[in-house]
Order: structure tokens, then C-alpha cells, then sequence
């Protein structure tokens, strides 16, 4: 009988335990060898003075990807998921460290927003046309809200029924402290076709035809009074297509002229800003 290492692998150091037939013991350090950290395996037998042919059984354990958790220092990443599932992460178990503190601000999420990429998957085989950003979508505010999303798809093969349940088609989604509510909910049954048929976003046993495009969307409320959100953040939101040149001089009070829109230049025009504001 052999060896018996134990080894366990840190950011920093590879720390060795190892055991012999006779009972010996043996404890060493090594500094880890990132991001080849197996090397500092081999150099942690060396410092031990244990052939790797005399080790009988390797126990491995590692804080690596644990430390890269905790500190964000891992490769960037992204997490494809169901629809419908993308904030889980955010949402996490619905825990709150303060119950009742409604400013409270959770830990960032390992994966950022903008990283999170929607699936959508279905038992009934849709082929999806459009899937985009509604511009003026969001209700404005200081913080406006999550721009809404269009999804434009049809069944391919045979017809089915179709069900949704909401309530932000009456009732769009709010704004708080002065911010603006959404674009309500919708869903359009054959859009821009003969039979087009605005479903609404509350009924079921609807009869959906093959090949008819189906369009659905939604849009999320702002926070605080839209006229104090800096021109600055308003200026990137036209340049994304986020808000439209209208949309940031009446709801926003933010002139901003366009000098080229090929090339997406744009520009806040200061003294109207003034004006608006005054």
C-alpha cells in the first residue's frame, strides 16, 4: 500500500496532506500555478518528497471556483434560459435580508442583465419572425422602466389553442414617485393579416390557425419624476433606440437633435433643454 494525498487547491496556495503505509505524515504549502493549477499538484509531491508512482489514492478538493464566485474574477459568462426565467437570479428564493426595507438593494447577481439570454421553448413547435426592444415602451421616470419586448411568431404545424392570463392589458404597469406607467400588455391574433383579432392579454380557448403571425408585448413602469432624469442618460436612451426624439423632449423635457443618423450622432441641445425646463 502507498500513499494516501490529500490536496486541496486554492487561488493562492496548494496545501498536502499525505499518509503513508506506516503510519507517517507528512504537510506542505505550495503557492498555486493558475490558471494551469495542476502543476501545483506535481510541485506539492515534489515538496513532499512522494513519487506520484507511490501514491495509492489522490483525495482532491479546490476553493477555485468557490473564490471565483465570491469574487466575480471568473470568465465572463452568460446563462440561457427558459422565457419567462430570466430574473430568477435576481429573484433568487424571494428572501429579503430587510424584510420591509423597500430601497433595499440585493447583492448583484453572478450574471449581469444584459448577459441572460431568453429560450423560448414550447411542446407546440412555433417559428419565431421578430423578437425586438419597443421604443417608448418603458413608463418614464428618473429610472425609467424595462423596455418592453415584441415577439411575433406563428404555429407550424396545425392550428392549436391559445390561452394567456395577465392583467396589464387594462391596467399597464405603474410608475411610482412620480414615474410613468408603461405600454399595457397586448396580443394580436393574425396581425397585419384579414383576420387580425386583438385577443387581449386575459382569455383562453382562443383557436390559433397555422401560419397566422401572433404578436405579443409589454413594457415596465418608471420611477420618480421623468424631468429629472439627467439629459445625459436620456441622450444614450435616443442613441439605443431606447426612447425616441419625441418621446425625450415631451415626456423627459431633454431637446436632442440629430446630426447624423447613419452613423447614430446625436446631440443634447442645451439651451433648448433650458427652455423646456424653465
Amino acid at each position: 500500500m502507498g500513499w494516501i494525498v490529500g490536496c486541496d487547491t486554492g487561488g493562492t496556495f496548494t496545501d498536502f496532506f499525505a499518509v503513508g503505509e506506516t503510519g507517517e505524515a507528512r504537510v506542505t504549502k505550495v503557492p498555486s500555478t493558475p490558471p494551469t493549477f495542476a502543476l501545483g499538484g506535481v510541485e506539492g509531491l515534489k515538496a513532499l518528497g512522494i513519487a506520484p508512482a507511490d501514491v495509492d489514492t489522490l483525495f482532491h478538493g479546490t476553493t477555485v471556483t468557490t473564490n471565483a464566485v465570491i469574487t466575480k474574477r471568473g470568465a465572463p459568462s452568460a446563462l440561457v434560459t427558459t422565457e419567462g426565467f430570466r430574473d430568477v437570479l435576481e429573484i433568487r428564493r424571494a428572501n429579503r435580508e430587510e424584510l420591509y426595507d423597500i430601497l433595499w438593494d440585493p447583492p448583484a447577481p453572478l450574471i449581469p442583465r444584459r448577459h441572460r439570454l431568453e429560450v423560448v421553448e414550447r411542446v407546440y413547435p412555433v417559428l419565431t419572425h421578430h423578437y425586438a426592444f419597443i421604443q417608448d415602451s418603458p413608463g418614464a421616470g428618473r429610472h425609467r422602466g424595462g423596455l418592453g419586448v415584441t415577439r411575433d411568431f406563428e404555429l407550424t404545424h396545425g392550428d392549436a389553442t391559445l390561452s394567456v392570463l395577465g392583467s396589464r392589458g387594462v391596467v399597464p404597469v405603474w410608475g411610482g414617485e412620480g414615474g410613468l406607467p408603461a405600454l399595457g400588455s397586448g396580443l394580436i391574433h393574425d396581425w397585419n393579416g384579414p383576420d387580425e383579432l386583438e385577443i387581449g392579454v386575459m382569455r383562453s380557448g382562443v383557436h390559433a390557425r397555422q401560419g397566422k403571425t401572433i404578436r405579443f408585448w409589454e413594457g415596465g413602469g418608471g420611477w420618480q419624476d421623468p424631468k429629472t432624469r439627467p439629459p445625459e442618460w436620456v441622450l444614450e436612451d435616443v442613441i439605443d433606440e431606447f426612447v425616441s426624439i419625441e418621446a425625450a423632449r415631451e415626456l423627459y423635457g431633454v431637446e436632442v437633435r440629430c446630426v447624423d443618423a447613419d452613423a447614430a450622432l446625436y446631440e443634447i441641445d442645451v439651451e433648448a433643454t433650458a427652455r423646456l425646463c424653465s
